[in-house]
Order: structure tokens, then C-alpha cells, then sequence
């Protein structure tokens, strides 16, 4: 399964790597390190990226009644008083339309 990092906060560590090892007596040294980071800057820069985006689990959903064994939605049924719950599914599934709880609950 495919890892999704943060590139920019990736590549800003390689940068205060580089400002640190420049200070190095030793040059030789020095340049294989640069060397080694400079090559990490460009493995990273040719990654492909991907669309992808956060969601809310359904068992961090404001939308959600969780139990010990499955989670309850009503995300289908905002408007609805009586609170119908219209899905049933597990804690960690995800729908495009969950929303986080604020309630700490």
C-alpha cells in the first residue's frame, strides 16, 4: 500500500540538511553529503503525484452513532427529526460527504 507524504515539508528537512552539512571542515565528507542529498531532492521531484484528499472515518463522522461494533449513519437523512439511520458499516469506512466531529465524543 502507497504511503502519501508531505513533499513540501519533505524537501524543506533536505534543505536544513543541506544548510547544515555545508558547515562541515571536512570537504570531502561534506560533498558526499551533498551529493546524497542533492540525489534525494531529485528522486522526489520525479515522483508522481496523486489527487487524493483527507476523509473522515465514519467513526470520527458528526453524522455518525458508533457502537462497540458498527457505525450508524444518518448523513442521509439531515432534515429527518425521528434521526433515521439509513447505513450501517464499519468504523473505518468513509464516504465523500463525512464530515469531522467537533464534539470530542
Amino acid at each position: 500500500m502507497s504511503r502519501y507524504i508531505d513533499a513540501d515539508l519533505y524537501a524543506a528537512e533536505l534543505w536544513k540538511l543541506r544548510e547544515n552539512y555545508q558547515m562541515l571542515d571536512d570537504t570531502h565528507t561534506a560533498d558526499k553529503i551533498m551529493h546524497g542529498i542533492f540525489r534525494a531532492e531529485q528522486v522526489l521531484k520525479e515522483q508522481p503525484t496523486v489527487d487524493a484528499v483527507p476523509v473522515v472515518r465514519c467513526r470520527d463522522c458528526k453524522w455518525a452513532e458508533v457502537d462497540a461494533w458498527w457505525t450508524y449513519c444518518k448523513l442521509g437523512h439531515k432534515e429527518d427529526t425521528t434521526n433515521s439511520i439509513i447505513y450501517t458499516c464499519t468504523h473505518n469506512f468513509y464516504c465523500a460527504d463525512g464530515e469531522r466531529r467537533t464534539d470530542g465524543k
